[in-house]
């Protein structure tokens, strides 16, 4: 991903041309003219994936699931007592009649337990207009005369001191990335760069002790395909986010003083994004403009939105009870037409999933448990026409 993005950097912020890009970066040509005008998406899988590592072998499991069971062992000790590839491909062919070359075995732990290349970023502490800081933060809400817990995740743009916000059920990958989907609509664009705290969804090492941060993949892509920079915070600065902390306080305290009433994510981020924008009616803290005048001139310089929305989702196989039922954030849910004890793909997205058979065909779709859990039983699709001033048109 290091590579796209220099690429699509070279390309869309500095105006090269495929031939220059070839000569500063060493690259191939074709390489080059595939990812600097054209779109990296993630695809669906419509099957399984296929060769000896994922054949059912000794009693009944592949033998991907057997390495996959003694990396796990093996991640217990210390790393001078773990296996070598060698000492697990000589178990598999003692233990479990495994007939693949050790070549193979060798393969299959590259492409399952191989670690995230590190991804340069760069310092800036000013705040220049079209630079944003992201967090989440915890608020509680009244559901049917219950308190509840929900997530904002929080975006803000420091130089105007604008925010946007929007309330989702959790902070994985599936709901942070379609949040800032999300906030990019609203913000009519995107921020050049985006300065993150050691989120989850986001972060595979934080950065400190002399070591630069590590994004996770998804999250890489994801900035590639909307072109900005992603920064890291450093450990025990948090000057350097001030922003959005001091913001997620500032909608605790002024607007869920009196705890708000939530329906569904519809109604409820409609109702919390007009509050903001009323709220950007008021002086800026330093500067003698209206948040919304600053606001007004720091727009111009965000990136335009891509064409193409990137896809959200993640594949999860699963196994069937002897009810019939897959365990789904935590919740049992029952699945039609499956059987007992059955293996499954499930395609995750922030609010519901799809069961897909070996040949990558819809078996059964419906909301996710977490999500039914304060939205009620009906699929609610809360970030379609959140915001006519936006036109958010989502395909969820």
């Amino acid at each position: 991903m290091d590579q796209i993005y220099s690429i699509k950097k070279m390309r869309n912020e500095e105006g090269y041309s495929l031939n220059k890009i070839v000569t500063e970066t060493g690259y191939d040509w074709r390489t080059v003219r595939k990812y600097a005008d054209h779109d990296v998406l993630p695809k669906e899988k419509n099957s399984r994936k296929r060769g000896m590592m994922y054949t059912k072998g000794f009693e009944g499991q592949t033998y991907g699931e057997i390495v996959d069971h003694l990396l796990f062992e093996d991640s217990k000790e210390k790393k001078k007592d773990r296996r070598l590839n060698k000492g697990i491909h000589r178990i598999l062919k003692e233990q479990y009649e495994f007939k693949g070359s050790y070549r193979l075995v060798c393969q299959y732990i590259k492409d399952t337990h191989n670690e995230v290349k590190e991804y340069k970023q760069y310092e800036r502490l000013e705040h220049p207009p079209g630079e944003g800081q992201l967090d989440f933060g915890n608020y509680r809400v009244s559901y049917k005369g219950k308190i509840k817990n929900i997530k904002l995740l929080v975006l803000t743009f420091p130089y105007s001191n604008r925010a946007f916000a929007v309330a989702l059920p959790r902070e994985n990958k599936e709901c942070f990335l379609s949040g800032l989907k999300f906030l990019f609509k609203l913000a009519e664009g995107v921020p050049k760069a985006l300065r993150i705290d050691n989120l989850a969804a986001a972060v595979v090492q934080s950065r400190g002790r002399g070591k630069e941060a590590i994004f996770t993949d998804d999250f890489n892509q994801f900035a590639a395909h909307y072109r900005f920079e992603p920064i890291a915070r450093n450990p025990f600065s948090g000057h350097e986010k001030g922003s959005v902390e001091n913001k997620v306080g500032y909608i605790r305290y002024n607007f869920f003083d009196d705890i708000p009433e939530f329906l569904s994510y519809t109604p409820f981020n409609d109702w919390l994004n007009q509050k903001l924008e009323e709220d950007s009616a008021r002086i800026h803290y330093q500067e003698n403009f209206l948040i919304s005048e600053l606001w007004e001139e720091e727009r111009t310089q965000l990136l335009a939105l891509p064409e193409t929305a990137y896809p959200v989702f993640k594949y999860k196989e699963v196994k069937t009870n002897k009810y019939g039922e897959i365990r789904l954030d935590d919740q049992s849910i029952h699945i039609p037409r499956i059987g007992r004890n059955r293996k499954v793909i499930l395609q995750v997205f922030w609010d519901r999933f799809r069961c897909v058979d070996r040949i990558g065909e819809v078996i059964y779709e419906g909301p996710s448990s977490l999500y039914r859990r304060i939205s009620g039983n009906r699929l609610d699709r809360s970030f379609q026409n959140l915001s006519s001033k936006a036109k958010i048109n989502y395909p969820f």
